[in-house]
């Protein structure tokens, strides 16, 4: 175990293989415990019973060490605490990571929630902001790939992806209509609409994703120069990059585009490995990242290769 996790992708592919072997070893014990089974008289079906439980839970235990693995990095990576920190806490995209949403809480007082509505049904892997207790009082839903993220100190903002820009929108939760989720239309979760919601945002912005690398001026509503920096990962017009930062700085006007020059679709599956979120120590500077399927990585200082990998998601 010393230098299983040097690194993520050898790691990611050993869990695939032992995931593989375990699977192919419980199908086949259980096919035979079954026959068995069908052959055996009170007690040693008990004893059939009593094994195949000891096998599921071993199955489970096993299960959880190799894939189950804490989104954190490993101690011997030696990645400060305050790094482990801000990444844990970076938003990422609905609905995979709409646990990492940031806490809205109106001018009023009011407080609001996040819900996720399950991985079945109608309303499956769509994400609500709602008033407690009233999941009929919602104020917006988000779709697939949408974040959120706190505007200071009152304010929602949440951003998407919307054909070649990038989409900014900030509401003042306390005047946003309320709707159930019965009136969401039935197409809303197939379509490629991020957001639906009865509120006319108080600010809005757009980005062009074909930014070429480097600092850019940009004007920022006002509303959004409270955020001193804000991070965005998406996929990237450019070539050969597949996806790239953009770091905000509204405060400074200022936006900087980082490629990332690393993650190419030569180097990877894209669509089945992707970049989620990006985080930066406060204590170092250093930016930290990580994403589906690809495992926990630190960037070089001008953010657009990879430095090293620390540990796996």
């Amino acid at each position: 175990m010393k230098n299983l996790f040097k690194n993520a992708k050898d790691a990611l592919l050993l869990k695939k293989i032992i995931y593989v072997l375990l699977v192919t070893c419980l199908v086949s014990v259980v096919g035979n415990v079954a026959m068995l089974f069908s052959q055996a008289s009170g007690p040693g079906r008990m004893a059939l019973l009593v094994f195949m439980t000891l096998l599921f839970g071993l199955y489970f235990i096993l299960r959880k060490f190799f894939f189950d693995l804490p989104r954190h990095f490993f101690k011997k990576a030696q990645v400060s605490l305050t790094a482990q920190q801000a990444l844990n806490s970076a938003v990422g995209p609905a609905p995979w990571y709409w646990h990492t949403f940031p806490e809205i809480r109106g001018e009023q007082k009011s407080r609001f929630v996040w819900q996720h509505h399950g991985n079945r049904g109608k309303y499956a892997y769509l994400v609500s902001l709602s008033v407690p207790n009233d999941p009929k009082d919602l104020k917006i839903v988000m779709n697939t790939y949408t974040r959120a993220f706190l505007v200071p100190p009152f304010y929602l903002g949440v951003w998407f992806v919307e054909k070649s820009d990038i989409r900014i929108l900030c509401f003042d939760p306390d005047k946003m209509p309320s709707f159930g989720i019965e009136d969401l239309p039935a197409e809303f979760r197939k379509s490629k609409e991020a957001i639906y919601t009865l509120a006319v945002p108080v600010a809005s912005f757009s980005i062009p994703r074909s930014l070429k690398e480097g600092r850019h001026e940009l004007r920022f509503p006002q509303e959004l120069e409270v955020i001193e920096e804000l991070f965005l990962v998406v996929s990237y017009a450019g070539e050969p990059a597949a996806y790239a930062i953009f770091e905000l700085h509204p405060a400074t006007g200022e936006v900087i585009v980082m490629p990332q020059k690393w993650f190419t679709s030569k180097s990877f599956d894209l669509g089945y490995e992707w970049i989620t979120r990006v985080a930066r120590d406060p204590a170092t500077g250093i930016l930290y990242g990580d994403g589906i399927r690809i495992g926990i990585f630190e960037l070089s200082p001008d953010g657009c290769q990879i430095a090293r990998w620390v540990g796996v998601s």
